[in-house]
């Protein structure tokens, strides 16, 4: 009898993965809302899970043209602090063929400074 046959598609990786970005600008402010959601799935070979529940992020960014070719940035991820849910591999985080599907530091701000040359 040869090697069983898995269906790697049956377990680890969410069902649905959706991204909506919506922005707009106006003289010198730009901006944009992303709203990115994993759909839960079935987990195989996690010591006392088998699923992790959906999970949903807001991120907002925000561009300001101060003039003279600088740009000043803001960016909110995990807008509204949403815990990810927990999976029970090494660090917490499940990857799917090096992408992460759920995982997150928390609500994060980072601001930039940006000159065109």
């Amino acid at each position: 009898a040869g090697a069983q046959i898995v269906d790697q598609l049956a377990s680890d990786v969410p069902e649905t993965q959706l991204s909506v970005v919506v922005g707009a600008g106006a003289r010198n402010l730009s901006g944009s809302i992303t709203v990115n959601h994993t759909s839960g799935f079935k987990v195989a070979g996690v010591t006392g899970q088998t699923s992790v529940d959906s999970f949903t992020l807001t991120n907002l960014f925000v561009d300001y043209d101060v003039g003279g070719d600088w740009k000043i940035g803001l960016n909110v991820n995990n807008v509204f602090d949403k815990e990810a849910p927990f999976v029970n591999v090494n660090g917490g985080f499940h990857t799917v063929i090096g992408f992460l599907t759920h995982g997150t530091l928390g609500r994060l701000y980072n601001l930039s400074l940006r000159k065109r040359f």
